[in-house]
């Protein structure tokens, strides 16, 4: 189980005072703020639903990261802003292991707001809609699989045989 604390942050919070996920000592906090600039996520997303999505987004890369997290802090790593990843080790005071772990969460939220924010219309265009939505937030999955992968050092390519 992932160990996840949700908090508020002092400075700079939403109104409604829903700013930032703190995921315990390893993770990178989360400003939701930053989100929304960086996932364009406008403010018809309310800032309530914005943090339980990105709460679920950080628990399920969490528990997809627990055994890269184990074993970093097994090597006496106590925060995923150590982490080495190759030759460029930060990019604007953001360590390229915090970047694709942000990229991750940050993906997994568009997604599912994507999928559950149901499009309304009145010109009978909602299917249409609809579908565009989904293959958006089957793009932005398939980002944050992505950053996963990166982020653990595997290829971004996983494919099976049917």
């Amino acid at each position: 189980m992932s160990n996840v604390i949700f908090a508020e942050q002092a400075q700079e919070k939403p109104q409604s005072g829903w700013g930032v996920i703190i995921s315990r000592e390893f993770w990178p906090l989360v400003d939701l703020a930053k989100m929304r600039e960086a996932a364009r996520i406008d403010n018809t997303v309310t800032a309530e639903r914005l943090y339980y999505a990105a709460a679920a987004a950080v628990i399920y890369v969490n528990q997809q990261l627990a055994d890269y997290k184990a074993a970093r802090q097994a090597a006496g790593q106590t925060a995923l802003a150590n982490a080495p990843q190759g030759s460029v080790e930060q990019i604007n005071g953001i360590s390229v292991a915090e970047h694709h772990y942000l990229r991750a969460v940050y993906s997994y939220t568009k997604a599912d707001l994507l999928e559950t924010y149901a499009d309304y219309d009145a010109t009978g265009q909602t299917a249409t809609r609809a579908e565009a939505k989904q293959q958006q937030a089957d793009d932005y999955r398939r980002e944050a699989h992505a950053a996963i992968a990166d982020l653990q050092g595997r290829r971004r390519v996983d494919s099976e045989l049917i």
